[in-house]
């Protein structure tokens, strides 16, 4: 299967490929662990990365694939996790996985005098079960197996294999791609990775969500109308500009990569300022509640495309209610102009309480609509997830908060958490993720609460920026400013 992008960009999740190196602490090989871990929190498990690996993080069918790129080789490794519909075994797992790459390359034979399931005998001369063994791995026990596949073009394949089950109802596998020719040059890095794995008992997990969900509601009952007010007035409503960049080994801003640029407003006013100035007709009693509003413009520049994001939320101050409306153009980016759009999504929502409902218009399609359920207590408006980091620190509330958040990658409502620790020498440390197993960012804000730099996976970065010098570096670059 093949991994595919969201066509929809949310509007404060742009990208999903991170780089990750750091100094090494183990060797295997040529092959050294980094600081950095790859983590899986809804099965409990954390895997050490390998030193200057790159990784991605894409949704297919719902399900979060981590795709680590090795170093030197075209090889790469696949991490999911998923949930099993009936009761497997280990083994059984691990059976099916060697006959399904087998059968890729290889043919059946039917032997209809042989009972039962031996009567499906598979043809392997196109491919073969390097080893497999059965290993412990920090107490789990783990199936361990590499095959060699016949290729296409006429380069034989290579896949390494390690499955883990953290719970009777869940799988773990890690999956090395690599031609058979660069097998012995991709395995150190994936047998590294393999025995560094460690899964805590999902009991432990739960108990530590449950802690992060029981502050996150009692953060949650401390806030009052004055403490929305008092950030939003504080944050100003100026349009603030950051730039989204790759900075260059040099250090130098003209030699840094730009990705794209955007600015955020936040305001006091009614919810009929969603509304575009041509929509304004009339002014009705819900146009007129008076509550909390973010707005956001943004350009990004993806795989030479040109992606243009509009967004706005309300949300009223008892909470109970919320709306947004997000507007997205896409269109093939050519030197300095623009081409005519290849996607133009408008996404309008309501919720009242419980009850949330989006609706999508994409090009002359016809609409479409989700009702996202929002499970249990603890859950906050899309205004509050702009907020958060702003109401935690004037509040001081250090430590780890999750909370329930419609997320715009999956469509769905997940758990987040958000963290505030103390900055050495002043300020804040901020780390978020809009939902577990998702690498999140990590911002720095200084003694005034003001943010200094936002850090993504892939050496990626926000940054405040002034207006004319954003403006200057687009210019020098040739980049789309209109």
């Amino acid at each position: 299967m093949s991994a595919t992008r969201s066509r929809r960009l949310g509007a404060c999740s742009w990208v999903l490929s991170a780089a990750l190196a750091a100094g090494a602490f183990a060797q295997s090989g040529t092959a050294r662990l980094s600081d950095q871990t790859l983590e899986r929190p809804s099965i409990g498990l954390t895997t050490s990365l390998p030193m200057d690996v790159s990784v991605s993080t894409y949704q297919i069918s719902g399900t979060g694939i981590s795709r680590i790129t090795l170093p030197g080789t075209a090889a790469l490794i696949n991490v999911s996790d998923r949930r099993l519909s009936e009761a497997k075994t280990l083994t059984e797992i691990a059976d099916s996985i060697v006959h399904d790459n087998l059968a890729s390359v290889s043919s059946l034979k039917i032997d209809t005098s042989a009972p039962g399931d031996s009567s499906r005998l598979l043809k392997t001369a196109k491919g073969r079960v390097l080893s497999r063994e059965t290993r412990e791995i920090n107490g789990w026990p783990a199936e361990v197996f590499y095959l060699q596949l016949a290729g296409v073009t006429g380069d034989d394949a290579a896949r390494g294999y390690a499955v883990f089950m953290p719970t009777p109802t869940s799988v773990a596998i890690y999956e090395l791609q690599s031609s058979a020719r660069d097998l012995a040059a991709a395995k150190p890095f994936f047998e590294i990775l393999v025995d560094s794995t460690r899964i805590t008992d999902p009991a432990t997990l739960d108990a530590q969500r449950g802690v992060g969900v029981e502050a996150g509601l009692a953060f949650m009952q401390s806030l009052t109308p004055a403490d929305y007010e008092r950030a939003i007035k504080d944050l100003g409503d100026e349009w603030r500009f950051e730039r989204f960049y790759r900075p260059a080994p040099s250090g130098s801003d003209r030699d840094a990569e730009e990705l794209g640029y955007r600015l955020t407003r936040y305001a006091l006013g009614t919810r009929g300022d969603l509304k575009d100035r041509s929509e304004r007709t009339g002014s009705s009693p819900t146009d007129r509640e008076k509550g909390y509003l973010v707005f956001q413009q943004a350009r990004l520049l993806l795989d030479g495309r040109l992606v243009d994001v509009v967004a706005s939320f309300f949300m009223t101050p008892d909470r109970r209610s919320e709306s947004w409306k997000i507007q997205q153009t896409v269109r093939p980016l050519v030197g300095n102009t623009k081409a005519a759009p290849i996607t133009n999504l408008v996404e309008t929502a309501v919720r009242d309480r419980g009850d949330l409902f989006i609706s999508r218009t994409e090009g002359s399609k016809p609409a479409s609509s989700i009702q996202p359920a929002i499970d249990g207590t603890g859950y906050i408006s899309r205004v509050e997830v702009y907020l958060m980091p702003q109401l935690l620190m004037r509040k001081g509330a250090t430590g780890s908060h999750r909370f329930y958040a419609f997320n715009q990658n999956v469509d769905r409502v997940t758990l987040r958490e958000d963290v505030i620790s103390p900055r050495e020498g002043g300020g804040f440390v901020y780390t978020s993720s809009p939902s577990e197993g998702h690498p999140g960012q990590t911002v720095l804000f200084d003694a005034k609460l003001r943010p200094v730099r936002a850090d993504l996976p892939g050496d990626q970065v926000w940054e405040p920026i002034s207006g004319e010098r954003l403006l200057e570096l687009w210019r020098e670059k040739g980049l789309p400013i209109k």
